[in-house]
Formats: structure tokens, C-alpha cells, sequence
């Protein structure tokens, strides 16, 4: 989600979080890529999912675009080899690094912590 932002909107929404937090209280998020990727790369692909006689996929890309992360969900719906159906969507993501976070957390009043897991931050509304 927070990937999501563009720069001006990720830092309203770390003060709204801020006065929403309880004193003590813990933020975790998923945080936006640090960089943008040199061109298109294959991020993943999601599935495959049998559902009857159709299999259902996704593939993932994400290519640098005008300064965003632009990540391209393309999805199918093949039966017996031949696609039936084929969508594609996609979502801009501005990326900043974990330092970046870290100055923009503390200047909302946050203060940085250890997040549970490698992939995730977290910061705490200082206890009152």
C-alpha cells in the first residue's frame, strides 16, 4: 500500500498514522521497493490455479517508467493450451529507500524499531 504513494501523499499518510497510533503503538508495513530496476524484469508469476476444465495465471513484470515503478499484472485463463481470456493491469510504485523512510517516519514523529521479519519496517508513536 504504501508503495503505492507518490512522496507528498506517503508522507500525509505517515502523520495520519501518527495521530491515529495510541502511544505505544506499533506501525508495520511493507515497505515500497528502494530503487527502480535498470528495465522490465520478470517479477513472478502467480499461479497456476485449476479451476475445472481452465487453468488460471498471472505473470508479474515491473519496468522503470517516467521515474515510477510501473509493475504490469498479466493475467490468463488458458483451457487445454489455448488462451480463452487475457487481461493486463498496472500499478505505479515509487520506490525510496529504507533511509529515506526512516528520515521521513521520524519527521512525522515516528520513531524507527525492528520489524518481526526482514521484509517488513515498523515504527513506534513514542509511549506518552
Amino acid at each position: 500500500m504504501i508503495a503505492g504513494l507518490d512522496p507528498a501523499t506517503r508522507r500525509a499518510t505517515w502523520r495520519a498514522l501518527t495521530a491515529a497510533l495510541r502511544p505505544g503503538g506499533l506501525l508495520l508495513f511493507d515497505p515500497p521497493p528502494a530503487h527502480l530496476p535498470t528495465g522490465t524484469e520478470e517479477a513472478q508469476r502467480l499461479g497456476p490455479v485449476r479451476v475445472g476444465p481452465d487453468l488460471y495465471l498471472a505473470d508479474v513484470t515491473r519496468e522503470p517508467h517516467r521515474g515510477v515503478l510501473r509493475t504490469v499484472f498479466t493475467y490468463r485463463v488458458e483451457r487445454e493450451g489455448t488462451v480463452l481470456r487475457q487481461a493486463r493491469e498496472a500499478f505505479d510504485l515509487w520506490p525510496a529507500p529504507p533511509g529515506l523512510l526512516a528520515e521521513e517516519l521520524r519527521t512525522a514523529g515516528l520513531d524507527v524499531v525492528r520489524a518481526p521479519h526482514p521484509d517488513l519496517m515498523a515504527a513506534r508513536r513514542p509511549a506518552a
